[in-house]
């Protein structure tokens, strides 16, 4: 007997939620994943042996084997074995990216001796929440004027303008690889993200990324924030490498980007910052 584990909702979800898919393996139930094709290529890497297959329309012929017997929908699973946000922790990382490729870009990325490398990401997709979640560039300064930080550009979407603008206010590059497109190439982008050494960025697919794969992400969230994160608390079960950072009041997003450009002096200048 197997069972049919399907994504669904957003890109964001089907990567957080395919972090209990080890889980399940680990219990010896004989898995077939269904997901977005962008995903099958890291997934089927991330679970070798486990059947993994590109959602479409109609299903894949694969998928009407009689040997699959049961089917849940990947968002339901918690709920389905009697998980609670305090009794899960996943495996981390879960996520395995192409490391030639993310030595390549790491390697590439690191000339000029920058010692840290920043993937940041600023706006969210989210047709409902995506402008509360989302911080514009303009308000970045205290973080882009880090010294010793190489800044990445992680945002999917158009986003030469905001970078350019940046570049103008605050005389800081951020790089942008033209190579990867983050919506359309979720391989090169895990790699990408993979690379870096911590991530900053609002709540999007980009920090579900950085936590499968095991990268320092730094979140920020809004007073109200999507029902994952909780309402209090710098940590997250779903992901070990996570931290949370959160807004205390609503709209002001100036004392959270303060604060991370602390920590980022912190972790980058210590001397600096005592």
């Amino acid at each position: 007997a197997k069972l049919l584990v399907w994504g669904e909702q957003g890109i964001g979800d089907e990567v957080q939620f395919s972090g209990l898919i080890r889980y399940i393996l680990s219990q010896g139930i004989d898995v077939v994943v269904e997901c977005d094709k962008r995903l099958v290529p890291l997934l089927r890497r991330s679970f070798p042996g486990t059947i993994i297959v590109e959602r479409s329309d109609p299903p894949a012929p694969l998928l009407k084997d009689p040997s699959i017997t049961h089917q849940i929908p990947m968002a339901s699973i918690p709920r389905v074995l009697g998980l609670s946000p305090n009794s899960m922790c996943f495996q981390n990382p879960f996520m395995v990216p192409d490391e030639k490729l993310r030595e390549r870009f790491r390697s590439e990325y690191k000339v000029d001796g920058a010692p840290v490398l920043v993937g940041i990401s600023f706006r969210s997709g989210n047709s409902q929440e995506g402008q509360k979640r989302s911080i514009g560039l303009e308000c970045w300064g205290p973080v882009l004027k880090v010294r010793g930080a190489r800044f990445v550009n992680l945002q999917y979407g158009e986003c030469s303008r905001e970078l350019r603008a940046a570049y103008e206010r605050f005389g800081v590059e951020v790089l942008k690889d033209e190579r990867i497109d983050p919506l359309r190439d979720l391989e090169s982008f895990a790699a990408q993200v993979a690379a870096m050494d911590v991530v900053i960025s609002v709540d999007n697919s980009t920090v579900h990324f950085a936590g499968a794969l095991g990268v320092e992400v730094w979140t920020m969230l809004p007073t109200v924030p999507d029902w994952r994160w909780g309402l209090e608390g710098d940590r997250t079960r779903w992901y070990p490498t996570m931290r949370l950072f959160r807004q205390a009041e609503r709209g002001e997003w100036k004392p959270v980007i303060s604060r991370v450009a602390r920590e980022l002096t912190s972790l980058i200048n210590p001397d600096e910052s005592r």
